[in-house]
């Protein structure tokens, strides 16, 4: 998933909590052999709404990050066997 959201407001909004359910749902996905990267971008994903996507990321298999998209090319690089 990737958005880039400019500004705060009713549809930034709604976008925000819809990358919060993805990974809130991805906390219960069995598969370890995939990974969910959701990249965000732009002056409404502030740090302290990055810390809250960041708190619902798997640090173990199935791994899932959020990111902005600057951050894309290390992790694909960290998940190549």
């Amino acid at each position: 998933m990737h958005k880039f959201t400019k500004v705060g407001g009713g549809n930034q909004d709604s976008q925000f909590l819809e990358m919060r359910a993805l990974l809130q749902r991805f906390l219960q996905c069995p598969d370890t052999t995939c990974a969910l990267l959701v990249i965000v971008d732009g002056p409404y994903f502030t740090d302290r709404r990055m810390a809250d996507l960041r708190r619902l990321t798997r640090t173990h298999p199935p791994l899932s990050f959020a990111t902005p998209i600057q951050g894309v090319p290390a992790i694909l690089e960290g998940l190549a066997p």
